[in-house]
């Protein structure tokens, strides 16, 4: 583990193909990543009261807020998967990664291109934001974290978290979550996700796997 500017990038999509990503939802959404120790739209949740609750996770709904724009928003999350599945990113010096999305690879590009509506019955998308913290600018790149009878792929990039559920067989909850198709456009507040990458980052700096500035600073911390 480091802290780096450095970017899992490569040559993949054209010119006009990265311009319509960027137009559509990139550029909107890079501009309310965390600053500070949320993303401003967690804040945009203002005096909201969640429609649902459980441990670490909140779910409001956002259909008659101004600060989401869902199309978007959606754009970008499904956008950042589908490159995840389309290529074979070299993600550190010794390891690379591809998703593996099969017959739904299709659908979503269709989907990206503007040729066909967002892929429901098949696909859903969860939109989450992370509470405030003092650990904000975290990412973590696209994996697939819950197979089984559907597969459940994940990213976060600073404040914001974005799954994508794909089968035949999804379950009811992220059916219930699906920010591209439910009329309430459920947003989560996700505390779970901020705990889970605390307490693994705390194990590799305990077992000396924190390399650079990011050594430095944890020493100084007493971690």
């Amino acid at each position: 583990m480091i802290e780096t500017s450095r970017q899992v990038h490569d040559y993949v999509l054209c010119l006009d193909c990265e311009q319509l990503l960027n137009v559509n939802g990139e550029q909107w959404v890079l501009e309310r990543l965390a600053v500070g120790l949320a993303s401003p739209l967690y804040y945009a949740l203002g005096g909201l009261e969640p429609i649902h609750r459980e441990t670490d996770l909140d779910v409001y709904a956002v259909v008659r807020n101004p600060e989401f724009d869902v199309e978007k928003i959606v754009h970008f999350g499904v956008g950042v998967f589908y490159k995840a599945a389309v290529h074979r990113w070299r993600i550190d010096k010794n390891r690379w990664q591809k998703l593996s999305f099969g017959a739904y690879l299709e659908p979503l590009r269709l989907f990206l291109l503007g040729q066909k509506a967002f892929p429901a019955g098949r696909a859903t998308l969860t939109f989450c934001l992370l509470p405030p913290t003092n650990s904000p600018k975290r990412i973590y790149n696209p994996y697939e974290w819950m197979p089984g009878e559907h597969h459940t792929y994940s990213f976060c990039i600073i404040g914001l978290e974005f799954w994508l559920s794909l089968g035949k067989q999804i379950s009811q909850d992220f059916c219930h979550l699906c920010f591209a198709t439910k009329p309430y456009r459920p947003v989560v507040v996700n505390g779970h996700t901020d705990s889970v990458m605390t307490s693994r980052a705390n194990d590799v700096i305990r077992t000396g796997g924190v390399k650079g500035k990011l050594a430095k600073g944890s020493r100084k911390t007493g971690i």
